[in-house]
């Protein structure tokens, strides 16, 4: 769901929207928090739920939900006990079920490898590998690629990464860092050289995460997680310190952005971007118009709609 009365924003001052929309990241932050704090509860380990929101993170829409489930067919205690990258990759890509494809009929030496290397884990114990009909291929382009996608999951998280295998620790460093894009650019990174060694081509650069999908692992994934362990410790300031991140950080120009943008200019920060996605999913996808602050000034007197 858009937004039903988007053609007459125009008319609302940025006195009206703006702290509208920054209340509204704070709820989706909040929101999200207590969304893995109900699966924390089922699975009390803080490092495995945001490893696990991680890959949400970097499947999209089209794979969300079969990279969590192969978060869980290959937890991060899994991927930590393994101390060389292409075993790490060969691990997840093999319990993915991505390299048994029966319509290769000459897989490349990478491959080879890594199959090679997933037959051996699984004689130690690696799980099952998942159907491969589960990952979706249509109509997206090369670098949203399900395998790509794992293949940088698993550069992120092993041991051999700058997030894991102590991710809540390393992740909570955002809240500290006077500048959250350069901190993005460091932490979401992976050294070039295991980059090199685990790419296909052997080039570093095809497995780089775009500024805007690190982005959206912070807002999506560390900050609520993060905002979850303050309310476990009794931080009072993580909630202030939380939204100055988002303020900090660039907006992510996607289909919910766009149409706002359309009609009043690119948004200065992700803030306005998650405030965005929580006013047209719980306020226009529920049909709260009477409630909402911007509806209510464009039917009023001063902006009264004609």
């Amino acid at each position: 769901m858009f937004f039903a009365c988007h053609e007459h924003w125009m008319k609302v001052p940025d006195l009206v929207i703006a702290p509208f929309l920054e209340r509204l990241a704070l709820d989706r932050l909040k929101r999200k928090a207590a969304r893995f704090g109900e699966r924390f509860l089922s699975m009390p380990d803080l490092d495995q739920v945001l490893y696990e929101e991680i890959f949400r993170c970097l499947g999209y829409v089209q794979n969300s939900e079969a990279m969590v489930l192969l978060a869980r067919r290959v937890p991060l205690s899994m991927l930590g006990a393994v101390p060389d990258p292409r075993d790490g990759a060969a691990l997840l890509l093999g319990s993915a079920g991505l390299l048994h494809s029966g319509d290769v009929k000459q897989p490349s030496d990478a491959d080879s490898d890594l199959l090679r290397r997933f037959e051996e884990l699984a004689d130690r114990g690696a799980p099952d590998p998942l159907p491969r009909t589960i990952w979706r291929n249509a109509r997206l382009r090369p670098a949203n690629s399900p395998r790509r996608r794992i293949l940088q999951a698993a550069l992120l998280l092993g041991p051999w990464g700058r997030l894991g295998p102590h991710v809540m620790e390393s992740a909570g460093g955002v809240l500290e860092a006077e500048d959250p894009g350069s901190w993005l650019r460091s932490l979401l990174d992976f050294p070039r050289d295991v980059a090199a060694y685990v790419a296909p081509g052997g080039s570093d650069k095809e497995l780089r995460i775009g500024l805007e999908r690190r982005v959206t692992i912070v807002a999506n994934a560390i900050l609520p997680l993060l905002l979850l362990q303050s309310e476990q410790w009794e931080l009072s300031d993580a909630e202030q310190r939380s939204m100055e991140v988002l303020h900090k950080l660039p907006v992510v120009m996607d289909q919910v952005v766009r149409r706002y943008s359309g009609e009043r200019g690119r948004p200065v920060s992700t803030c306005v971007g998650q405030g965005l996605h929580e006013l047209s999913r719980s306020w226009c996808g529920e049909g709260k118009c009477r409630e909402c602050p911007i509806w209510k000034h464009i039917a009023s007197p001063q902006g009264r709609v004609r």
